[in-house]
This record gives structure tokens, sequence and C-alpha cells, in this order.
């Protein structure tokens, strides 16, 4: 075996990354990584979640970001909101996702909020003002799964 690389699968056929013909019920080789590509495994535990006194937040919040540095694509980040914990009004240069893990929140903009519990995604557009976190006296886990692009709060 020859040492892993990396492929951008922007530039890759789409045979290449699992999207071609095989994928329909074609030859079910086509349908894999190639050989040589380095596939990453991260374990995503409760342990790993460290304080965040982040600016963004209020209140008590956790956080843990496992891809780090590993991808330039995402930004996916596993949040804990404690007791009605949330973030302040903010707005992300790319879409947001929110797949809630547990608990209930809220996800609000400037004129509407939205219940979120265990289950539910939430889709938060580019350049929407917005802020999420947990519901008064209760806690919320969500992932945050950003595009490259920066926050900023409002």
């Amino acid at each position: 075996m020859g040492m892993p690389v990396t492929v951008d699968i922007r530039d890759a056929a789409p045979s290449a990354v699992g999207f071609g013909s095989g994928a329909r019920g074609g030859d079910a080789r086509s349908t894999s990584l190639p050989h040589n590509v380095a596939v990453r495994i991260m374990r995503v535990r409760s342990s790993g979640r460290k304080p965040n006194p982040g600016e963004i937040f209020v209140g008590s919040v956790e956080s843990q970001d496992p891809l780090g540095e590993a991808s330039t694509l995402f930004r996916m980040t596993e949040i804990t909101f404690s007791d009605g914990a949330r973030n302040k009004l903010h707005v992300h240069e790319t879409d947001q996702l929110l797949l809630v893990t547990a608990g209930l929140g809220i996800v609000a903009t400037e004129q509407v909020e939205h219940e979120i519990a265990s289950g539910d995604l939430a889709l938060i557009p580019a350049g929407e003002r917005h802020w999420h976190g947990a519901r008064p006296g209760q806690n919320m886990t969500h992932w945050s799964i950003l595009g490259p692009g920066k926050t900023a709060i409002v």
C-alpha cells in the first residue's frame, strides 16, 4: 500500500467520490473512494466538551470541534447550552445547519422564535440575523455545521 493522499472532491471525477453510475446500481467498486485516500474517524464523546467562555455566548456553554483543521469545507461544532444559555444575535457568511441532539431550545430571528427539540434540523440562510440556545430552565445540545466564512456578532 502507498502513502495516503488527500483528494479535493471539488476537482475529482464524480465516480471517484462515489457519485457516479455505481451509486445507482452499476459497478459497486465505483461507489468507493480511491484506495489511497485517507479516511479519518473522529471519536466524539461528551467527555470531549470543554467550557467555552466565548464572547458570543450568554450563560454556561460547553463545546467541541472534532474536525479542527481536518476540513477546509466544513466547520462542525457540538455545542451544549446549559440552563437557558444562548448565543448573542449574530450572522454568518454561509448557510448554517443546526442539528439538535438533546434537550429543548430556541432558534430565533429578529422577527420570530422557533422551538427546537432533539431530532430537529434547522437551516439558517447566510446573512440571516439570528440567535439560538436552550429554552429557559432547559439544556440543549446541537451540532452547528457551517461552510467557510466569518461569523459576526451584531
